[in-house]
Order: C-alpha cells, then structure tokens, then sequence
C-alpha cells in the first residue's frame, strides 16, 4: 500500500471489503459509480493524504458528503471517493454570530444545532442534503430572499489542494480561490470546513403550504408573475406540481392526485407573518391548506418525504429571468402529457439574492424571478430513461421562454453531465475566470466529478 495511504488515521476500504457497498451507496440509485478506493478520513490530515495519494497515483478524486446530488458525482469509476461523513463537527460563535461547519454535515444537523441557539444559516430544503456540495454549487432554500444564497453567507472556508497542501480562503486570504468555489463546485480541491455567519430565525416561523388543484395551475401562476418584485423579502416559497404521495397524511381521494402544492415562509413575527401569507393562500379555492406556525426545522425536513432513498432519479433545470403568459400555457400543456412520476417545480427568486453583481462570486444567476426544476423518478433504469427523456424535451421547450440557457449544478442530472454545453451554461459570465482559477490551481483535473471547468469548452 502506498505511504499515504499507511499514515491514514481513519480507514481505507477496497473493492471486495465488507463496507465497500455500505460507503459506496448514494442516495440517487442512478449513480452507480464503482471507486478504485475509499477514504473515511477522521481529521483535516487524513483528506490530505488521500489527495495527494490520488495525485502521485494518476486517479482523479470524488467526495461524498451527503451524497444528495442528483448526477452523483459522489461516487464515480476508478477515482479515489473520499467519504466526508465522519467530519461533520459544528461550532456555533454565538458572539459574533458565525458557525464552523465539517463538510460531512448535512443540513438536519446544522438546523438543530443552530436552531438550539435562535440561529440558521440559509440552506437548502431537504434535511439530507449535505451541506458541502449544497455550498460550493449555490445554495438556496426558505430563506434565499429574505438573506441570499448560502454562499453569501460564507466567512471563510479550510480547503485541501491537489498538492494535498491546505490552505484557508477567505475575503482576505486566497480570495480568488474563495470567489472560485462560492458557485464554481468542487473543481478547485475539497472543503473540509466551512464558517457561515448566522441569522436570527425562529424556533417558530410562519409557514405557507397550500394545495390547488392542478386544474388551477393557469389562475395560480398568472397571479404569481409579478410576486418575485413585489413580495416582501421575508417571504419565499416554491411551487411543486406533482402526484399527491401516497400517504396517511391524504385521504384516500386526494393520494395519488395531481396538485400545485405551494411551500414557504414569512420569518416574521409569527402573526404578521401569517397575515403577508394570506394572499398566496386564496390565489384560487384550494383543495387543502396545512399552513400555520411551525418549528422552523419542522418546514425544513417537509418535504423530506418526497424524495425517498433508493430510487432513480435524473433532473434538470433552467433559470427564467421573468414568466410570461407564453411560458404559463406551454407548462400547462406539458402537464397534461406528464408521466408519472415526474414533478416540476418553479423557485420564486429575488430579493437579496439577486442583488449582488453577477461576478460577484462563481455562482451568476443573479437576475432571474424564477428557477424551474424537473425530476424523473423511477423504480428502475428502463423506467427511468423513458421519464427522462420526457422531462428533456419538456426543458427544452421552457429553455425556449429564457433570455438565457443558465442552469442551476445542484440540479444537473445523470445524464446532463455528458453535455458540452453544461460548464457554460452554469458558470455563463464567470466562466472565462473560472477557467484561469482551474488551470493554475488543478492543471491535471483531479478534482472533476463535479460540473467540470474545461478548456477549449
């Protein structure tokens, strides 16, 4: 075995051992990706070591934390897959309002460690989601409006080189380095560490979940085209048209039914909160309304459900800077053609977030009112393929509606990561820059399970 893989305090596990299968596994059943090795570092200096071990032996790195995206890139062929799970310590400074973060953590565990205190960093909206690759794509959840993406709230990160040497970025050390992985993924090294500052949030907020039929997706939507510039910044949601799941929480009637099912918050007091959310509960007669006020951590892990382990999934996304009537009708009718089980989901944007210049940070989606998703589930690959096939004309037809091709990397799918195109469409203005920071700092590429910066592209 190599030197650096002998001075690994944690753990190294080979194809053919007990655990392989265990540290492998992610949670899109799509990706299927075998690694020549895995790493389970328990500190700083373990991910060290099995970076430059895969650097002095020709293989490229993969990283898993939370193992939540949908192209997998987590676990690939042949690369050496460092498993971030084990470093998952968070650190609240409750005086200055800030919060130290292992790569290996998701978003459950921050939300009830900082929540302990009245705090939140703005994440995302699944308690799974590792909180790594969440940040170094974008980042943006219940909160993106009110205080930006989870990247505007990055003070510093700790992040090891393919050298394997570890530096910190901040505004004032290595800043290109720290504007670089704030949007630009994981192609410059692997974050062990994260510092955010905190908000004050909760532990109650104002939360708006309401279902309407799908029969109302026209009236709902027309309503909404103005509320990304008209709606208070405390107020975020996103809209999700997909089957009912079949679940106790539904009668026997509603499961399985098609709605327009819309989720958010007002973090404001908890009554005047409900009161700026009352429009957005009468844009048509709903078929049922669970808002209320509810621990915050209780909306963050909501939707938990609706994306189970083990299935197969594949996504993919656009970016719209304003909706138009044009791009409501064409949604309409390709809901009518929709087969089970695909979702769509539209992000209402604005607010703090689109206030930063685009080359402010990597990432450059800074001026549009709405993001649209799509994802394809199936119970196997067959299954799969043809939904997503769907889902990649349908995206193309809304891509159509858009001053531009931008796409979101937390939201590329399986099949997405072989399109040329892809590196452009994410990174748009900054990519240019992005391709300078890649070259001085990973010339060989190691780190490019991720949505890769390349020359020539």
């Amino acid at each position: 075995m190599h030197d650096s893989l002998l001075a690994i305090q944690g753990k190294v596990v080979n194809a053919g051992d007990e655990e392989f299968e265990a540290y492998r596994s992610v949670w899109n059943k799509a990706a299927d990706g075998t690694p020549h090795l895995i790493v389970v570092p328990v500190n700083e200096i373990d991910v060290s070591l099995a970076v430059l071990y895969a650097e002095k032996s020709g293989k490229t790195v993969c990283v898993r934390g939370g193992g939540h995206h949908f192209a997998g890139f987590a676990v690939q062929d042949d690369a050496v897959m460092i498993h971030m799970r084990g470093l998952n310590h968070i650190v609240v400074d409750e005086f200055n309002k800030t919060v130290k973060v292992g790569a290996g953590a998701t978003i459950g565990e921050l939300d009830r460690v900082t929540q302990s205190y009245g705090f939140a960093v703005p994440t995302g909206t699944s308690s799974g989601t590792g909180i790594a690759g969440l940040t170094l794509g974008g980042g943006f959840g219940h909160l993106r409006r009110q205080y930006g993406l989870t990247i505007d709230q990055l003070v510093s990160a700790r992040l090891v080189l393919p050298s394997g040497e570890v530096i910190q970025v901040s505004e004032n050390e290595n800043t290109e380095i720290f504007w670089g992985i704030r949007g630009g993924g994981g192609n410059f090294g692997v974050v062990t560490e994260f510092e955010f500052r905190l908000h004050n949030v909760g532990p109650e907020v104002s939360v708006l979940d309401v279902f309407y039929p799908i029969s109302q997706f026209r009236t709902v939507m027309t309503k909404l085209i103005e509320a990304p510039r008209t709606a208070p910044d405390v107020i975020s949601f996103h809209l999700l048209v997909s089957p009912l799941p079949m679940n106790r929480n539904y009668t026997p009637t509603m499961q399985g039914q098609w709605v327009i099912r819309i989720l958010g918050m007002a973090n404001h007091n908890a009554d005047e909160g409900m009161k700026l959310l009352e429009a957005f509960r009468t844009l048509a007669k709903p078929l049922l309304d669970e808002s209320g006020i509810m621990p915050y951590n209780a909306l963050q892990s909501r939707l938990d459900a609706n994306f189970p382990d083990s299935v197969y999934y594949d996504g993919t996304s656009v970016f719209l800077e304003t909706l138009t009537p044009d791009a409501i009708q064409l949604m309409e009718s390709l809901l009518v053609d929709n087969p089970q089980p695909v979702s769509l989901q539209l992000w209402m944007l604005g607010g703090q977030m689109n206030r930063p210049a685009e080359d402010a940070t990597a990432f450059p989606i800074r001026n549009a009112d709405w993001a649209v998703f799509i994802n394809a589930a199936g119970s196997d690959r067959d299954r799969l393929q043809q939904r997503a096939e769907w889902m990649r004309r349908a995206i193309q037809d809304i891509r159509d509606h858009s001053d531009s091709a931008t796409r979101y990397a937390n939201a590329i799918g399986v099949t997405e990561t072989m399109d040329d195109s892809l590196p452009r469409d994410v990174y748009g203005v900054n990519y240019a820059r992005l391709q300078t920071l890649k070259r001085r700092i990973d010339p060989r590429n190691t780190f490019r399970h991720n949505v890769n910066i390349r020359d020539g592209v």
